[in-house]
């Protein structure tokens, strides 16, 4: 403690308080600080300023001068504030700092002390406060960000201490010399996400133009509870959680399935539930962090409709022609995949109906087991422009691969069947009496005329010097005969079919049918 004169003069020193006699005059005195501490604000008992120096104060004679000069150990605030990444309340390892943000020191009457922007290590730091006075610390919230609970962990130096709706730490009452260590943890929401699509193809893959499937539920559960939501006309959903254990599970609407799980390798467009369960997924999300959970639904198909008699050939349901299957003998019609896998086999009923259910979306084929009857054809598929009328097998057994989509149910697919005509042609006879009718004795004249069937186009199907029981086809046909030297054709009548010219006229048979044909000529 140093006392001058208004020259600047040391009058006298020490390390203590002093008293004495001075001359009259103009004074002051200065005091040095003990390290650590910091002179009181100027009051009632203090003399000094923010430096240690008095005033000049002026001592007439028989006058006397008190000077006091009060100390303090100050108080810092300090602390950091973090991206809490598990939203936990307390500073783990390797969660990063939160630089930039804006923290302020307010006097608890409502007088802001300092504001501090946080460093790269996301700290700050008020020093030289004033101690034993009641204080609070706003900490600043990025756009997005939350802050985490209080008080968690029992570890106070690493849990947060600001107030979750507010930012605010404290008021805490500091004593002289301490230091207050106050953090914030700050954690953005995590989102759970995804897509309840309609997998038309059932596939397990989100094509493109497959549309999204409103009003399916989609349940999240959480370390705190299970929520509840509806997914949107798109087939989306959204959960907009705290970073956290979550595990997604899918409710779909009665009579939709849920398509394969993890079909084609890109995670993006696959369906991630479980079929039998619907449990989409799990995952521990952190601060700020996004997953998406799809499900592809679809429902069954059915496809069917019936065998039947195709009388005329021409591969379309013409009214009249009868349905059924036991003329041919039909075992079973079988529903293949694409790939070859028999998926069901089904006997059609007497009239030549069947029907496949619960048929997954997908690619397949028809195949059918006809019994052991001889001169059996499929009708031509595909004619007539009327998917429900005509026939759709390509072979005598198995129709082309076709597609499925979810919920079709087709009456689509028939199958024609017809029966080989008989045409038995005779060897010319001797109409001994040209009347044109075969009487008993009346002989065959074998080899002396060559015998031709042509079908209504003027092909020539077959040729011969001797009658044949001709299997053919469905149509229209003649027959010629030539005539021997010396012979000339029978009248028309009730046994002979051929003209003046050895034709006969066009005779036209459908299935199962059969004509018998001869011709009588004489020697005149």
């Amino acid at each position: 403690i140093t006392l001058y004169d208004s020259s600047d003069t040391v009058i006298t020193s020490g390390t203590s308080g002093f008293a004495g006699w001075f001359a009259p005059g103009t004074y002051y005195v200065t005091y040095t600080l003990p390290n650590g501490t910091l002179f009181s604000p100027s009051g009632p008992d203090n003399d000094v300023d923010a430096g240690g120096r008095t005033a000049n104060f002026t001592l007439i004679s028989g006058s006397s001068e008190n000077i006091g000069a009060g100390v303090y150990q100050p108080v810092t605030f300090m602390g950091r504030m973090w991206r809490d990444l598990n939203a936990n309340g307390i500073q783990d390892g390797g969660e990063p700092d939160q630089p930039g943000l804006t923290v302020q020191l307010w006097y608890s009457p409502g007088a802001q002390v300092g504001s501090f922007t946080t460093l790269a290590d996301g700290s700050y730091s008020f020093a030289n406060i004033l101690p034993a006075r009641s204080y609070e610390v706003r900490f600043g919230l990025p756009g997005g960000y939350h802050f985490s609970q209080p008080n968690q962990g029992g570890d106070d130096a690493l849990d947060s201490d600001a107030a979750t709706a507010t930012g605010i730490a404290g008021p805490v009452t500091p004593t002289a010399g301490s230091t207050v260590d106050l953090d914030a943890g700050t954690y953005q929401d995590v989102v759970f996400s995804g897509r309840v699509w309609h997998d038309q193809n059932a596939n397990g893959i989100q094509d493109g133009g497959e549309p999204g499937l409103g009003g399916m539920g989609v349940d999240l559960h959480t370390s705190v509870g299970v929520l509840n939501t509806s997914t949107l006309a798109d087939g989306s959903y959204t959960f907009t959680v705290t970073p956290g254990n979550g595990s997604i599970f899918f409710n779909l609407t009665a009579g939709y399935y849920f398509s394969p799980q993890n079909a084609g390798g890109d995670d993006t467009v696959d369906s991630d539930a479980n079929p039998s369960t619907g449990a989409g997924g799990s995952a521990f999300l952190t601060s700020g962090q996004t997953i998406d959970f799809d499900a592809g639904a679809y429902q069954y198909a059915s496809v069917g409709d019936r065998f039947w008699h195709d009388l005329d050939g021409d591969g379309i349901q013409d009214g009249g022609e009868p349905g059924g299957v036991n003329n041919p003998g039909v075992t079973s019609v079988n529903l293949y995949t694409s790939g070859g896998s028999l998926v069901s086999s089904f006997t059609p009923d007497a009239s030549g109906s069947y029907s496949f259910t619960n048929v997954t979306p997908g690619s397949y084929y028809f195949s059918v087991n006809w019994g052991p009857i001889t001169e059996l054809h499929t009708s031509p598929p595909n004619q007539g422009g009327n998917d429900n009328q005509d026939s759709d097998l390509e072979s005598l057994t198995q129709t082309a691969i076709f597609a499925l989509t979810s919920g079709q149910n087709t009456t689509a697919y028939d199958f024609g069947f017809w029966f080989s005509t008989a045409i038995a042609i005779g060897d010319p006879w001797n109409d001994l009496n040209s009347d044109g009718v075969k009487d008993a004795g009346e002989p065959d004249l074998p080899g002396i005329s060559t015998i031709s069937l042509y079908d209504s186009s003027d092909n020539l199907l077959w040729s011969g010097a001797s009658g044949i029981y001709y299997w053919g086809n469905i149509g229209t046909f003649y027959v010629t005969y030539s005539l021997p030297n010396g012979y000339v054709f029978s009248p028309l009548g009730t046994d002979n079919d051929v003209d003046a010219s050895g034709r006969t006229a066009n005779f036209t048979l459908n299935s199962t049918q059969s004509i018998g044909i001869q011709a009588g000529m004489y020697m005149p």
